[in-house]
Formats: C-alpha cells, sequence, structure tokens
C-alpha cells in the first residue's frame, strides 16, 4: 500500500504515475496558517499508518514534509522522496533529448548517498539515447582541477537549513571563519536566491563561479554534483550527493590539498541510477529498479 502525500499541484503527476498499478491512498494538502511554504497539512492523515505494508511517498523538504519522513523513520516505514534530477533539469517540462521530463526518487533518504557499480548498465542506455553534444556533457566527466583562485562556498537555502535545524548565516560564518585559518585565497559566497532566502533565483550561471574555482564547500545542494562533474573538488557534509566524491566539512583544514577520487564514474552512473523519465516512473519500472529488481 502506497500513501502518497501531495505537496505542490505542479508535482502531483509523479506520484500518481509511480502509484498505477498498486494499491494506494493519496492524501491530498490543505493550507493553514502560517509561514510561506509551511502552511501545508493533509486534513485526512491521522499521523498514523495503520494498513500493512505501507510504503510512504511524498515530494520536497518543505510544506511539512519533515514530519512524514520523522514518522516514517519512527515506524520503520520506507520511504520515497521525489524531487528535481540531478541531470536533466528542464522545470517539469519535456526534455528535447528525450521528450519528457526526468525525476529524482531517493528511497528513505533526500539525497543520493550510497553509490553502486549496478548502475553502469542503465547510464550506459541512456547515454545511448542522448542526441545533443550538451545532453552528452552533462554526462562527461571533466578531468580533476589541479590549479584554481578562489573558494566557491554553497550556503544551505532557507529550506535546507530549516529541514537540518540549522541557521544560514552562522553557517556561512562559521565556514567561511575556518576557511581563512588554511588558506589565503578569495571566498566567493553564492546564494541560491537574489536576496538570499526568497525571491529569484540567482542568474548567474553556476558555471560562471566554477570557471578558475579552486574548490567548491557546500551542505547539502545539489550544485556540488555539477561541480565534481566539472572537475571541481569538493567539500560537503555527509547529507549531500555528493559526499562519497567530497572531503567532509571536518575536513577544511585540506583545502590546499583537496581530494580527488577516481571511482568518480560510479558516482556518476548511481545520480542516473536514482532518477527516472516520466515514462519509467508510469510503466513501474522506477519502483522496481529502486528496489533492486533489476540493473
Amino acid at each position: 500500500m502506497l500513501y502518497l502525500f501531495n505537496t505542490k499541484r505542479g508535482t502531483r503527476k509523479y506520484l500518481e504515475e509511480f502509484a498505477k498499478g498498486r494499491d494506494n491512498k493519496f492524501f491530498d494538502f490543505a493550507e493553514i496558517d502560517g509561514p510561506e511554504f509551511y502552511n501545508q497539512h493533509w486534513p485526512m492523515w491521522n499521523g498514523s499508518f495503520p494498513d500493512e505494508n505501507v510504503e510512504v511517498c511524498f515530494q520536497g523538504i518543505i510544506r511539512g514534509t519533515k514530519r512524514l519522513k520523522v514518522a516514517c523513520e519512527n515506524n520503520n516505514i520506507p520511504y520515497y522522496y521525489f524531487d528535481q534530477p540531478y541531470l536533466f533539469y528542464t522545470e517539469y517540462q519535456d526534455h528535447p533529448d528525450f521528450g519528457q521530463p526526468w525525476y529524482r526518487i531517493i528511497k528513505n533518504n533526500v539525497q543520493m548517498i550510497d553509490i553502486n557499480e549496478r548502475h553502469k548498465e542503465r547510464f550506459e542506455y541512456v547515454k545511448g539515447m542522448c542526441k545533443n553534444k550538451e545532453t552528452l556533457n552533462e554526462m562527461q566527466l571533466k578531468d580533476w582541477r589541479k590549479e584554481g583562485q578562489h573558494i566557491l562556498v554553497i550556503p544551505p537555502s532557507i529550506h535546507t537549513a530549516n529541514w537540518y535545524d540549522m541557521q544560514v548565516e552562522p553557517w556561512i560564518e562559521n565556514i567561511t571563519t575556518e576557511l581563512k585559518k588554511h588558506t589565503d585565497r578569495p571566498i566567493r559566497v553564492r546564494y541560491k536566491y537574489t536576496n538570499k532566502i526568497h525571491g529569484k533565483r540567482n542568474a548567474t550561471p553556476l558555471k560562471a563561479d566554477l570557471i578558475n574555482c579552486h574548490a567548491m564547500v557546500s551542505f547539502h545542494s545539489m550544485a556540488a554534483c555539477e561541480a565534481v562533474i566539472a572537475g571541481v573538488p569538493s567539500f560537503a557534509s555527509e547529507h549531500s550527493p555528493a559526499s562519497k566524491v567530497s572531503y567532509s566539512l571536518n575536513d577544511l583544514d585540506k583545502i590546499e590539498q583537496p581530494i580527488m577520487p577516481d571511482f568518480r564514474d560510479v558516482w556518476l552512473w548511481s545520480l542516473i541510477g536514482n532518477q527516472f523519465m516520466l515514462s519509467e516512473i508510469t510503466t513501474d519500472y522506477a519502483y522496481n529498479y529502486i528496489n533492486g529488481a533489476y540493473k
């Protein structure tokens, strides 16, 4: 039995398609008084999971979903987390090479933190579908950068900070203070939004800030994936999708000698192994793949 918790009208279809052919219960949201992005709940859900063999699906780290994560973990309930893909992001629109959108689905976490060679065959299959050089370039690992100038710091978004019970500005201050103990390189802080919290997204492409970048320091951001693919060494928290190919945030004393692992290929295969085309979500392929039924 799949419990589907809707959080956003635009992403409802991904949950519904994932549940096709399976017993499910759909819980739609209702707005309540409260801060923007956190003023929702599911009036038909009483906080329990009475059905046998229940699994939970939800999208995003806002709109009350942390309550779902905690409830699942406290009751040993498997959950599937839905969000934007690591590669081929098109804001819910059809991708020009694949003719459909992509979405990532992570089981029992909100980011990919495990890597596995089993994803190689799927990676090659997806690569074979690419028609444009730009799409292929997203899947091409660049040589590790041995020389760079500045350090790029990617703060957690306000939503990430709320999810992990932290504050953005103190995090930035602690990181920059620690970095300055170990390097004289210029430190560039890149906020996700123009007003640092919400507002419009930063219009400067990330790849522009990666030019001549010595290393990226981030908490949870998917920007670390783009950095590692581009050959920029990474320092990240254990919650980051790039954690397996990065030094941790406790290793900032190594900022002048960042790690450059030689197994990035397995990591990149794994990114593709945790995101799916809409047709794969609809046909049950995604559910079975996530649960190890086949390559």
